[in-house]
This record gives C-alpha cells, structure tokens and sequence, in this order.
C-alpha cells in the first residue's frame, strides 16, 4: 500500500504581512487578479512582482475599434440609398439605423469624465475618427497615454465598459478603482 511520507497541511504565506492560511496550494483570492500557485515549503521570503499587461490592452482597444468598424460598415450596406431600387439597403429608409453609426462616432467625439472631475478623449486612448466616418486606431498615442497617465486610461476604459456594456456589475464588482460617483 502507500505510506503517508508526510502528513496534509494547509498553506500559510504572508502577504504584505498579514497572514493567509488555505486549504490549497492555488491561491485566487487573495490579491486581485493574481493566482498563486504555491510549489513547495519555504522560510525565506518570495518576492512576487508582475506587471501590467500593455499588449493586452493594445489588443483590446484596437478590437473595439475593429468591431465598431464593422457595425458601421454592417449599418452604411443596410442603410445604402439608391435610386435603384435592388442597389438600396433593406434599411434605407430607417433613419434609426443611421442614427445608430452616429452615435457610435459621437461617443469617440464626446470626453470621457474620470473620477477626479478631469477627462480624457478617445484620441488620448487611440481611437481616432477617420475624415470618411471610419475609425482609426493609433498604438503610439494609446502607448504614450499609458506610460503618462496609466490610472485615468484604466479609468476611462472602465467608464467606456459602464456606458456602453448592457450588464456592468462584472465590472462594478470586481474593480477596486471603481468610483460609483462617477
């Protein structure tokens, strides 16, 4: 049979000085958004460091941009006016449809307000209005935002979820910047 070489124990560690006991080695509920998972016994201490992910975000704002495009360009071959009758779009005589690309454009126009009163554009996060109606999305001004101004980014991201996400409580639940006031 087998031999216990070693009788079960719960995980202890210290985070920033107060203790955590768990009965597993996979730790997800202590530090948002990080898991540990713990190897092996240890007295000394481990320094554990990460980092916000750029790349990720980059991803993330330039396939809003993308999908944003592609409505718009879904709404423009609905909503295609024509004196022929078989070149029109199944929506050209519904102004609602129009109306929904335009205020896909004045969401990017409009300022985005933070928590602390000031705001920041969409050009600030990237997205930039084309002269044909289209959206842009430029990594280098997203990028500079990020190093200048890495908290009201994640700020106006969040408010951008909140304003145009139909169920935010992920979002209000589980961010620890969330300003309700905002």
């Amino acid at each position: 049979g087998f031999t216990n070489a070693r009788p079960a124990a719960d995980a202890s560690l210290l985070v920033d000085g107060v203790p955590v006991t768990r009965s597993r080695n996979s730790i997800d509920d202590v530090i948002e958004g990080l898991q540990l998972n713990l190897k092996k016994t240890t007295a000394a201490p481990i320094e554990v460091s990460f980092a916000r992910d750029d790349q990720a975000i980059n991803d993330k704002v330039k396939a809003l941009v993308d999908a944003a495009n592609g409505a718009m360009s879904t709404i423009a071959s609905a909503t295609r006016t024509s004196t022929q009758e078989s070149a029109r779009g199944p929506l050209a005589s519904d102004p609602s449809a129009r109306r929904l690309s335009d205020s896909i454009r004045s969401v990017i126009a409009a300022p985005i307000t933070l928590p602390d009163g000031s705001s920041m554009t969409a050009r600030s996060l990237g997205v930039c209005l084309n002269r044909d109606g289209t959206l842009k999305f430029d990594p280098a001004e997203l990028k500079k935002s990020l190093s200048e101004r890495p908290q009201d980014v994640h700020d106006a991201l969040g408010k951008i979820i909140i304003d145009t996400n139909n169920n935010p409580e992920h979002f209000l639940t589980t961010n620890p910047y969330y300003d309700s006031l905002v």
